[in-house]
């Protein structure tokens, strides 16, 4: 597509432009870097410990390729607290895999909020999540109190837990 664009295809350079938006929408906080040289685990979880856009990255990338039989291994992530950068890329994911449990784990983190700077974090992975009443709450709650970097993700969880008979 990056090469129909670069030859002048108007319909290529129009799908190129909407997905370089999206993903600039998709990033968090930090300047860009590339994924460069990662082999291995040890080497990811170095690099995502320095750089935000590759707990981005990496998490989005991570959401595309879990599978049902992966969300142990996610919620199992999601919930080490002995690496804080591979939860923050796990919570990533999980706004690309659904998982109740993953859901719940996310209120819950959200819910007991006393300023956590990370909520940036947990707003976007449970973004992505199945609808429910909890959730409904949590958005209403944050909706004058959350960070402006969080807005967005809350944002998009009210657009997802919208009644059936609501206006939109």
């Amino acid at each position: 597509g990056l090469i129909l664009a670069a030859l002048g295809r108007p319909r290529a350079i129009k799908i190129a432009t909407v997905e370089s938006e999206t993903e600039a929408w998709e990033e968090g906080p930090g300047e860009a870097a590339g994924p460069e040289g990662l082999s291995d685990v040890k080497e990811w979880l170095a690099a995502i410990r320095d750089d935000v856009r590759l707990r981005v990255g990496g998490g989005l990338r991570l959401g595309q390729l879990t599978r049902r039989e992966d969300m142990d291994h996610l919620h199992a992530a999601l919930t080490d607290e002995s690496c804080p950068h591979l939860q923050e890329a796990v919570a990533v994911a999980c706004s690309r895999a659904r998982d109740d449990r993953v859901r719940d784990w996310f209120l819950g983190r959200i819910e007991a909020d006393d300023g956590d700077a990370r909520s940036y974090w947990w707003w976007q992975g449970l973004s992505g999540q199945r609808a429910c009443a909890r959730a409904r709450q949590a958005v209403l709650a944050g909706l004058d109190t959350v960070d402006a970097t969080s807005l967005q993700w809350v944002i998009r969880t009210l657009m997802h837990n919208f009644l059936p008979d609501e206006d939109h």
